[in-house]
């Protein structure tokens, strides 16, 4: 792990051949003096999906606008994102010097998108949300071998009520909110279940930030996903991850993912190795602008990554907790 740019040396970090971040690298190996490996990675390659990579162990480094990499901590809590490697740069727009006509559009262009509300989603999303999840959750409940969170009373009613084991329900909580109350995505998804009110209210008019109410309605929720995927798929281990992949990112994308892994000779009812596959090629044009695909373009390593981390992590609370 790189705590101080100098450590660079002599490693192999990716970027982009035309991105800024390569021409900070070659500055940085001369401010050093010595010699950082810069590797040009693939031009259709976004910071995002190199920072999975990273996440995933297929490179070492890459470098990142700040925002995206605290945004993208979320998805992935096991990358390192502490180690500036310059000072703090602005950001801005630039145009040719003659182009002031553009230049006065682009100026109102600007000033006008920030007055609406996809402007204001787009900022909670890339520069406030991320705090909510920054957060380190601190318990005195890991000293009791028999306890989770302080909700585990209210998770084991709700989680009898649908047949759920209430560790995987703790578990979904976990990753949904770390057990804060008080979450709330930059969607406007809302407490501990991170429940979008007009899904909630399918299942009562309930306050989102009581934990009763939004447990009730994330299992009844997870629920109705299990339900519609179980007759389609036989395992019910196999079942579970389609539902929860589905709770994450919508059904439609995960159709739209079984329907790819059928047209490509990949199983439509595995997740792992099949049908996770295809929803993670959704972030690419060939996939999403495929003809079996319904809903578009998907960032389907998120919800790849949601199932993978609730799965492992129920697991873990099964072997330690009763």
């Amino acid at each position: 792990m790189i705590k101080d740019p100098i450590e660079l040396s002599n490693k192999n970090v990716w970027v982009r051949r035309n991105s800024s971040f390569y021409d900070r690298l070659v500055s940085l190996s001369d401010e050093i003096g010595n010699e950082i490996h810069i590797v040009d990675a693939d031009g259709k390659l976004q910071t995002e999906e190199l920072i999975r990579m990273v996440a995933e162990g297929e490179i070492d480094y890459t470098i990142a606008d700040e925002n995206v990499a605290k945004t993208n901590k979320k998805y992935y809590p096991n990358i390192d994102i502490e180690t500036p490697i310059s000072f703090t740069q602005n950001i801005a727009w630039a145009v040719n010097k003659k182009a002031t006509s553009f230049q006065t559009i682009l100026n109102k262009w600007i000033l006008e998108k920030k007055k609406t509300n996809d402007y204001h989603t787009i900022y909670l999303k890339y520069f406030l949300a991320r705090t909510a999840y920054a957060k380190k959750v601190t318990s005195d409940y890991g000293s009791d071998k028999n306890r989770i969170s302080e909700y585990d009373d209210i998770i084991k009613l709700n989680a009898a009520k649908f047949d759920f084991d209430w560790r995987l329900i703790a578990s979904v909580i976990f990753q949904e909110s770390q057990y804060d109350t008080s979450a709330q995505s930059w969607t406007g998804a809302q407490g501990l279940m991170q429940l979008l009110r007009e899904t909630a209210a399918k299942f009562g008019d309930g306050n989102l930030s009581d934990p009763s109410f939004n447990i009730y309605a994330g299992c009844s929720y997870l629920s109705e996903l299990q339900n519609y995927w179980t007759p389609k798929i036989t395992d019910k281990n196999e079942a579970l991850k389609f539902a929860l992949a589905s709770c994450n990112v919508g059904l439609g994308h995960v159709l739209d993912a079984t329907r790819l892994a059928e047209k490509f000779g990949l199983d439509p009812t595995i997740w792992n190795n099949n049908v996770e596959l295809m929803l993670k090629n959704k972030a690419e044009e060939k996939y999403y602008n495929d003809e079996v695909v319904y809903y578009g373009y998907c960032k389907g390593s998120e919800p790849v990554f949601y199932v993978k981390q609730v799965v492992e992590r129920y697991k873990h609370y099964a072997n330690l907790i009763e």
